[in-house]
C-alpha cells in the first residue's frame, strides 16, 4: 500500500492565488493516526513531511497551520501560528504524535474538517486561501456512523 498525501484544492486557494493579492495562506493537514499508519511504517516520514512543509510556509510569518488527527474518530484542532514560537510548538507537538488508533475514520473526518476550518477562520477574522493537506495510507475501514465499511 502505497502513503496518499492528498492537496486538495478549493476555490479560496485557486482564487488567492489567481487574483495577484499578497494574502496570507493557510493551510489545514489532517493527519491518520490509525495502527496501519505504523504497520506500513508511513508515520514516521509524513511526520518529519510537516514539518519541512512548515520550514516552507512559515515564509509568511502571518500563516497558520491547523493541524488534525484521526484515527476511529476525529481529534480537536490544533492551531499554530507560523513565527519561530509557533514553528517550535508545532515541531513538539508533531514529535509527541502517536500513531496507535485501532480503526481508521477518513470519510467522516474529513467531512469534519471541512465543516469546522471555515468557521474556526472566521471566528479569527482570517481570510486568505486554504491549503488542504490529507495524509494517509489510505485504507479507510471504519464509519463513525457505527457501520463498518468493507475493503
Amino acid at each position: 500500500m502505497n502513503l496518499v498525501a492528498t492537496l486538495l484544492l478549493f476555490p479560496s486557494l485557486i482564487s488567492a492565488t489567481v487574483g495577484g493579492e499578497d494574502q496570507t495562506t493557510d493551510y489545514v493537514v489532517i493527519l491518520d493516526t490509525s495502527i496501519s499508519m505504523v504497520n506500513n511504517e508511513f508515520i514516521d516520514p509524513v511526520k518529519k513531511q510537516i514539518i519541512d512543509w512548515s520550514d516552507k510556509w512559515s515564509e509568511d510569518e502571518n500563516s497558520r497551520v491547523y493541524l488534525y488527527t484521526f484515527d476511529s474518530e476525529l481529534r480537536p484542532c490544533r492551531v499554530f501560528e507560523l513565527n519561530s514560537f509557533g514553528k517550535s510548538d508545532l515541531a513538539s507537538y508533531i514529535d509527541g504524535i502517536r500513531a496507535e488508533g485501532k480503526q481508521t475514520c477518513m470519510v467522516s473526518s474529513l467531512k469534519e474538517v471541512l465543516r469546522q476550518v471555515p468557521l474556526l477562520r472566521a471566528m479569527d477574522g482570517r481570510s486568505g486561501a486554504v491549503g488542504y493537506y490529507l495524509l494517509t495510507d489510505g485504507a479507510e475501514n471504519f464509519d463513525n456512523s457505527s457501520e463498518q465499511v468493507t475493503n
